[in-house]
């Protein structure tokens, strides 16, 4: 009866937001609704959409042509072959496998121990591939490997978040997702709290240039209320939810390590937030200098001529 409750990941959270190494458990007691989540990841046979590192740029990704070889494989396939009284049939997807596993077999088979691959084709370029590799010991499940991995991927996508942060603070991004690829999450939380902190001693360094406040103003008070303090001067979504930094450091000093792993992508997200309104605001800065030169150059020209 314990079995019932557990609810393993979704493929696509399998697929897309787990680290390597991370063990998940099936249970004690050999189950039929946990064999179908199981089948749903290692047959899988729908869509993802994430990022291309072929294309560059987000893409859906499929792996039906693939186990029915209308597509190449640069892998063997993973599907099941189900040997029936005349013929061996080959199965593809979830329900298929569950219907041809024999009853008596339905309660071992998701608990069995083997390693299987899924390769996935970018639906804008067939021979652009992405890989997932999971292994089944002992009544846990975990991916042990990746291709591109969720380093290499998420990279991608953080470039011009990079390059708004600078070298140094660019640099602890990319560790904190690197750690967080990896299974480490307090250790990535570290990265992202000073990332966070440092958007706030960028405030204050505005607005002690200003005269606006003090060090002594500053230094007496609590995260939140400097945060309040540099309203002016911060991203709307920080003034928003100064929560943020009271989850990143209960995260390193009171969470575990799953927890961490779980909330981090939701936080990393956060961090690209504050860095869109940062990039907006600079991008309308510009356009709005742009705009004032040539409007005052038109002006000019036209009371000359006149």
């Amino acid at each position: 009866m314990e079995d019932a409750k557990i609810t393993l990941p979704t493929p696509e959270e399998f697929f897309l937001k787990k680290g390597l190494y991370e063990p998940i458990s099936l249970g004690e007691e050999h189950n039929v609704e946990v064999l179908m989540q199981i089948l749903q990841l290692e047959f899988f046979d729908g869509a993802i959409r994430t990022y291309c590192l072929d294309c560059k740029q987000e893409s859906i990704f499929r792996t039906d042509l693939i186990k029915r070889k209308n597509v190449t494989s640069f892998t063997t396939p993973h599907v099941y072959e189900h040997l029936g009284t005349k013929s061996t049939a080959i199965l593809y997807t979830p329900k298929e496998v569950y219907d041809a596993i024999a009853y008596t077999y339905k309660s071992s088979y998701g608990f069995k121990n083997r390693t299987f691959t899924l390769e996935f084709y970018c639906t804008h370029n067939h021979s652009h591939r992405i890989f997932f590799t999971f292994n089944i010991t002992d009544g846990f499940i975990q991916k042990i490997g990746q291709y591109p991995s969720v380093a290499n991927s998420l990279e991608e996508e953080i470039k011009v978040y990079k390059r708004e942060l600078g070298k140094d603070k660019g640099e602890e991004f990319s560790k904190a997702i690197g750690l967080f690829s990896h299974g480490v999450g307090i250790g990535a939380f570290v990265y992202l709290r000073r990332i966070f902190e440092s958007f706030i001693y960028e405030a204050k360094d505005k607005a002690l240039n200003e005269g606006v406040i003090t060090n002594e103003e500053f230094n007496q008070r609590r995260m939140s209320e400097k945060i309040e303090l540099l309203s002016a001067y911060l991203p709307k979504v920080i003034v928003e939810r100064k929560d943020y930094y009271g989850v990143v450091s209960k995260g390193i000093h009171e969470l575990s390590e799953d927890e961490c792993k779980k909330y981090f992508l939701t936080l990393k997200n956060g961090i690209e937030l504050i860095l869109d309104e940062k990039i907006a605001e600079k991008q309308a800065k510009k356009k709005r200098e742009l705009f004032e030169q040539e409007l005052s150059k038109i002006t000019q020209k036209i009371n000359t001529e006149n």
